[in-house]
């Protein structure tokens, strides 16, 4: 295995920390409620974005090419993004079109020169591994290393936001059976989105990140049995939620269960 894979799961691991952060900072509570940000502003903040992304790039490779050809993704991407945003009925396509733009677009960006991480980089992370393990990895190991902290750490915030864009997505269906139109179906499923951080379902992010942390390292000792007595413990803890609104709750659990699988599957595919 070559620097190259190095670099694209270094790559990755920089979307994830920086979504991570910024999706964080834009949960904040702010000051100027009820003031929306002029389009310069957003203007500002995609380029700064992108920048940030061009930064990182240039510090995994050292190539100033490839960090240009990631802002050039990114700000593509922050396009089709709000493209989306505005144009897409479906809110669990929105959802989903804003967590996945950020990794296709370093994907892209990394397919056509896949450039090798820096001898520096490379010989700074084994220096760092050493002193944890005491052990001098290979550069498949820190290959193996990097995929798991990103799967830990996408586990936190980018997997929340997931399985919320899948529950927008059912309270979409329920407007629309209801007899809203497509549009007034997604406002109906924001609304909704917003009032289940309160009440009944506060804490279920919290819970769900747990859920899948759990779930990870489960599959990571081989411990498949395991899972059901976190999905189990799960239910019955979230009893009343279940009796109340049963098919939220089936989707949202379901939902996150197959994204700590996939996750662990895929840590298992390169760190056996």
């Amino acid at each position: 295995m070559t620097t190259a894979y190095l670099s694209l799961a270094l790559y990755m691991f920089g979307v994830t920390v920086l979504e991570t952060v910024a999706g964080r900072w834009s949960r904040r509570p702010r000051r100027w409620r009820g003031r929306r940000p002029s389009r310069w502003a957003a203007a500002r903040a995609t380029i700064g974005r992108a920048l940030v992304y061009a930064l990182w790039v240039g510090l995994v490779t050292g190539s100033v090419r490839a960090a240009l050809a990631v802002a050039t993704a990114m700000l593509v991407a922050r396009l089709v993004m709000s493209a989306g945003q505005r144009y897409l009925d479906h809110a669990t396509g929105r959802g989903l079109l804003t967590v996945a733009a950020p990794y296709l677009a370093m994907w892209a960006a990394w397919a056509p020169w896949q450039p090798a991480a820096h001898p520096v980089l490379v010989s700074g992370l084994a220096t760092i591994t050493y002193g944890f393990t005491g052990v001098r990895p290979a550069v498949e190991d820190l290959v193996a290393w990097t995929a798991l902290c990103t799967a830990f750490l996408f586990n936190v915030d980018q997997a929340t936001a997931v399985v919320r864009a899948i529950l927008a997505g059912v309270e979409g269906q329920v407007a629309l059976a209801a007899g809203l139109g497509a549009s007034a179906a997604v406002e109906e499923a924001a609304a909704s989105a917003d009032a289940a951080r309160d009440g009944l379902y506060r804490g279920g992010a919290l819970i769900g990140n747990l859920e899948r942390f759990l779930i990870l390292l489960l599959i990571l000792q081989d411990q498949w049995e395991a899972i059901g007595l976190v999905v189990a413990a799960k239910s019955i803890a979230r009893f009343e939620m279940v009796r109340e609104r049963a098919e939220y709750f089936l989707v949202g659990t379901l939902a996150s269960v197959s994204i700590a699988l996939l996750l662990g599957l895929a840590c298992r595919a390169v760190f056996p």
